[in-house]
């Protein structure tokens, strides 16, 4: 049964080339762009920080002063 589906979509295919190429460029492009999400965000967002223990990190970052304080 799947034999005579292939056979089938080659003969479609060798009869209309135009679509057959645009559907296998679609797909080639679907698939390229779809690797290149996944790659970027377990680049940015699943990998774990390149730090020995990254858990205990913190910021540090100095807030304004109250206008009324005094130092």
């Amino acid at each position: 049964m799947i034999w005579q589906d292939a056979l089938y979509a080659l003969r479609a295919m060798r009869h209309n080339p135009a679509f057959a190429a645009t559907a296998v460029l679609t797909l080639a492009l679907a698939s390229g762009g779809n690797t290149v999400m996944f790659t970027v965000i377990r680049a940015v967002l699943l990998k774990p920080l390149q730090y020995r223990d990254p858990d205990r990190l913190i910021r540090i970052s100095e807030a304004p002063r109250h206008p009324d304080s005094r130092r």
